[in-house]
């Protein structure tokens, strides 16, 4: 198989909205009503900035060339004052009027109002499976740093999602040549153009940005979650993701399409004035970590571009980058002293990127800066599995002026090497696991026996693999980094009767998360109780601690916690735990997963022929998997939602979900 050197490039874009130089009277305004030009919303919000010292008073109106006039709804919180047009204006019309700010005692400003709604306007994108891969890893990461988390907005992912479709539109031609920023857009070339700049498509597809306007983006990555892993793996742009100042996040994904590299973007959006108390230092890999990968591969710009070149690292690379940075909200610069990384050998040789190393001077990717963090490289890839120590201290000037010493230390475990523990063959379906198995850098597996082809394209998680062969193959083991495993006995000698859910349920075997029913046998087209679906989604978050409700006492022993979990997650109700006995209904287990994995239910119905027999408590969230793609119907075009859910499609709706640990 092919293998494409992945290109990551990422910029780190702030908005800068115009602004009234001064107060005019109780207020201060954006000197633009939004949106602008073109507007590619498909329901447009006219909103503008603005800040009013009695939020009460001011009054704010939009009127339309049509004589129609409307109220604004001002949000101090926000600093926005917002309305959405009740109609939504036909395609290719311009929309006129003006917006009157009016505050008590002092002067009445009005500003114009014009843009042209777009021939082809864009809807809002639901969040996707790859938009929740990425954004849950993303919060995990925040929560663990003591950030807080990101809503996911569907106006950002529309600007994602149109901008990665339009990257792979011209891919081989307008970016070719790497003199192009992947995150700009031309005009010359219009097909899917939605504007030039990151925060100018963000408004034309009706995202309200009242402060940091931010895109990061990734190519030539196999899935997403190897998209974000990239993406932390460096500096600027994880720097950009662990900002105190950001809140909301859309992710755009489009996979390789023949040479065509895949393509994965963030734009993630925040009230540059928001109310938040950031830690005193973001310490990344955070303390304790684990699987912390080895290498530093690049990216642009490239902070060790005084150092070493773009063109050294995928084939020499450095060690993985252990930094720092502090929050734009409390800092405003920082002077390091000292830092070093050391192991059970003592000091590793390293880089200090800080901004007294650092200078910008890609034209390309321009802008980053080293002011509030630093970075320690080592001069050569991390040793798997070991524990290193680093240690920064400085001095940090604060946004009052004031300067203050700091003193950081922590402690981290790489990643052991990538490895194989069993390999089994379900039919034709060839399933191994192990460990670190879908990193890029990982070799791909080696087939032993008189049949075995030399190139199957793999599907991975992070612990296991398979490939399905045409016909069955007569294989004798399975190689990979000089280590083989024979081929041995599946788990369960009835898997054959379900052999499409087979990884599936190997992998959540392999991480404990199912068992079998006995006597060797999974049973996977039996139906899943109400306890059983339950206990699967609570050990697939990872069984966190919980008090038993005494409502749950009285069931099984194995199942308790899951329930006392469920009630305090309000997935379920005191009334409805007798009936979990029962086998589960689909559009029940559909509620419970979505609900437990933090996704939103959906306003818009389910696209189901029968989704009216949907029970409203459920719909949107049937409907929110649907279009993450992993809720689906009958082949008549039915979701049948009172009909049972098997143990085999219960796992590998589980298995869509499954994420790695991250450090």
């Amino acid at each position: 198989m092919r293998r494409i050197i992945p290109l990551l490039v990422v910029i780190l874009a702030a908005s800068a909205l115009p602004m009234a130089p001064a107060l005019a009277g109780g207020y201060s305004y954006g000197t633009t009503v939004y949106p602008t030009g073109t507007s590619f919303a498909q329901d447009p919000t006219v909103w503008l900035y603005l800040q009013a010292s009695s939020p009460s008073a001011i009054q704010v109106n939009l009127t339309l060339s049509t004589g129609q006039t409307m109220a604004m709804t001002y949000n101090p919180s926000l600093d926005v004052a917002s309305v959405l047009l009740p109609t939504p204006p036909a395609a290719g019309t311009q929309v006129t009027g003006d917006v009157s700010i009016t505050d008590p005692g002092y002067t009445t400003e009005v500003l114009p109002v014009s843009f042209t709604e777009a021939s082809q306007p864009i809807s809002p994108q639901p969040e996707s499976l790859a938009g929740w891969q990425f954004a849950t890893l993303l919060n995990r990461s925040r929560t663990a740093e003591g950030l807080p988390t990101l809503s996911y907005d569907q106006t950002l992912a529309a600007a994602s999602m149109a901008h990665a479709t339009y990257y792979q539109t011209y891919a081989n031609s307008l970016y070719a040549t790497g003199t192009f920023s992947l995150h700009d857009e031309s005009q010359t070339y219009p097909v899917g153009y939605t504007g030039d700049t990151p925060d100018q498509r963000d408004l034309a597809v009706g995202a309200v940005i009242s402060g940091i306007d931010i895109e990061v983006l990734a190519t030539g990555r196999q899935t997403v979650v190897q998209a974000y892993r990239a993406l932390m793996d460096t500096t600027f742009h994880r720097f950009g993701l662990l900002s105190a100042q950001i809140s909301q996040i859309g992710v755009g994904w489009q996979p390789a399409v023949g040479s065509v590299p895949s393509i994965a973007v963030s734009d993630i959006s925040g009230n540059a004035a928001l109310s938040v108390t950031p830690p005193a230092e973001m310490l990344f890999p955070v303390q304790g970590a684990t699987d912390v990968p080895l290498s530093y591969t690049g990216e642009s710009p490239n902070p060790l571009s005084g150092i070493r070149s773009d063109a050294q690292l995928p084939s020499d690379p450095a060690g993985y980058p252990v930094s720092i940075s502090f929050s734009s909200l409390v800092v405003s610069s920082v002077q390091i002293s000292s830092a070093q990384l050391t192991d059970a050998s003592g000091v590793v040789p390293t880089y200090l990127i800080d901004g007294s190393t650092y200078t910008d001077n890609n034209p390309v990717y321009s802008g980053e800066s080293m002011a509030r963090g630093a970075a320690l490289f080592a001069q050569s890839p991390l040793t798997p599995g070991t524990v290193y120590t680093a240690a920064f201290s400085g001095t940090e000037t604060l946004t009052s002026g004031a300067s203050q010493p700091f003193n950081a230390l922590w402690s981290f475990t790489t990643r052991p090497t990538a490895s194989l523990t069993a390999a089994y063959l379900v039919g034709s379906t060839l399933v191994v696991t192990g460990h670190q198995l879908d990193l890029p850098s990982t070799p791909q597996p080696t087939l032993l026996g008189p049949s075995a082809t030399a190139t199957q394209t793999w599907t991975v998680t992070s612990h296991t693999a398979s490939t399905t062969f045409a016909a069955l193959p007569s294989l004798t083991g399975v190689s990979l980094n000089g280590q083989t495993v024979p081929i041995s006995p599946a788990p369960f000698s009835d898997l054959g009767q379900a052999s499409w859910a087979a990884q599936p349920i190997i992998s959540a075997w392999d991480r404990q998360v199912v068992q079998g029913v006995g006597h060797g046998l999974f049973a996977p087209l039996s139906p899943v109780t109400g306890l059983q679906a339950i206990t699967l989604i609570y050990r697939q978050i990872g069984s966190p601690g919980v008090a038993i409700n005494p409502v749950a006492s009285s069931l099984p022993v194995w199942s308790q916690a899951a329930v006392s979990w469920a009630l305090a997650a309000n997935l379920i109700t005191p009334q409805f735990v007798p009936s979990l006995t029962l086998a589960a209904p689909r559009d029940s287990v559909v509620q419970w997963l979505m609900q437990g994995e933090g996704v939103a239910p959906l306003s818009t119905p389910p696209p189901f022929s029968d989704a009216s027999q949907i029970p409203t408590a459920d719909a949107g969230y049937v409907a929110a998997g649907a279009a993450m793609g992993v809720v689906n119907g009958f082949p008549n075009g039915t979701f049948q939602p009172a009909s049972v859910t098997t143990r085999a499609a219960m796992v590998k709706l589980l298995y869509a979900f499954f994420l790695p640990n991250m450090p």
